[in-house]
């Protein structure tokens, strides 16, 4: 609950132009792991996670409450969006001082008209069904990245999965 409200607290300077970007050195591979394990811990997921990383994770910066959002919804949603999958790639990279971050389901895939208005808040894709939500957690990543002047990219096939490309500069 503590950290429910640490974030919530973030998003609202987010939206006030008042949070500074806070880079430290951090071992990113750890971080990531620790996140996803809890999300799978929580979500009693029985998903194996592949993970493909670089050799050279060192020297890199990151804003651990931002980098923590970002992960926390997309591994949340593709764990969600998995539908019968039972896996999910995370692929971990730093290139020339920036933070390279690939998250892919072969999950339910999000429809070609849906995309646009993804980082909308309280928006859900049309196919999403039953499955439980709030249309925020979307609108929060772009936010974060928005912060580090970073990027997100989208590729989905309805029925096939999706894939979230995020960079994050961090020199």
């Amino acid at each position: 609950m503590t950290k429910l409200m640490e974030n919530v607290l973030i998003i609202g300077r987010i939206d006030s132009r008042q949070y500074q970007l806070h880079l430290e050195p951090i071992d990113i591979l750890n971080f990531c792991q620790s996140y996803i394990e809890n999300i799978l811990s929580i979500t009693s997921s029985k998903i194996k996670v592949n993970y493909f990383f670089s050799e050279d994770l060192t020297n890199v910066k990151a804003d651990e409450n931002l980098l923590g959002l970002i992960l926390t919804n997309l591994f949340s949603n593709a764990v969600k969006y998995s539908g019968k999958s039972d896996k999910i790639d995370i692929y971990i990279d730093c290139l020339k001082g920036k933070i390279i971050l690939i998250i892919r389901d072969y999950g339910i895939g999000i429809p070609q008209e849906d995309k646009v208005h993804l980082f909308n808040t309280f928006y859900r894709a049309s196919n999403v069904g039953n499955i439980a939500g709030y249309g925020l957690g979307l609108y929060i990543v772009k936010r974060c990245i928005d912060v580090y002047q970073g990027l997100i990219e989208i590729e989905s096939t309805v029925g096939e999965g999706t894939q979230f490309t995020i960079t994050l500069p961090f020199e």
